[in-house]
């Protein structure tokens, strides 16, 4: 899978995935190799970067896709604090109660790094098909 993002302001672009078992939350922008996530305002960037990719890879579904471009940084150890095992490229969580609130505290709490929070967000929805 690859798409282009382009935002309207400049910013910091996070992707984040719930997969089609609905069990499974993954950062999948920024990630272990693509670290610098900045989108500049009204230039398009194509995903996945050099040297990683986003393969499907079921069950048979809809995969969740969140788009956050954000004014300021956000601290990606909030969401999951646990980094990703060695050779991991994306971080993982289990989408249970905890981990749901704790993305809504990564983008609406305590995630930014700085005193402007302002953020905004698209959602897309991609089938899996057997």
């Amino acid at each position: 899978m690859s798409f282009t993002v382009r935002s309207s302001v400049d910013g910091y672009l996070y992707i984040v995935l719930l997969g089609s078992d609905e069990k499974s939350f993954y950062l999948l922008y920024p990630n272990t190799l693509d670290k610098d996530n900045r989108i500049k305002a009204n230039q398009s960037l194509a995903l996945p970067g050099p040297g990683w990719q986003i393969k499907a890879a079921g069950p048979p579904g809809v995969d969740r896709l969140l788009f956050v471009v954000s004014s300021a940084p956000r601290d990606p150890a909030l969401f999951v604090p646990e980094p990703p095992s060695k050779g991991e490229v994306f971080t993982y969580s289990v989408a249970d109660g905890v981990s749901r609130q704790r993305l809504l505290d990564f983008f609406m709490g305590r995630g930014h790094r700085s005193g402007n929070a302002a953020l905004g967000a698209d959602l897309l929805e991609i089938r899996e098909v057997p």
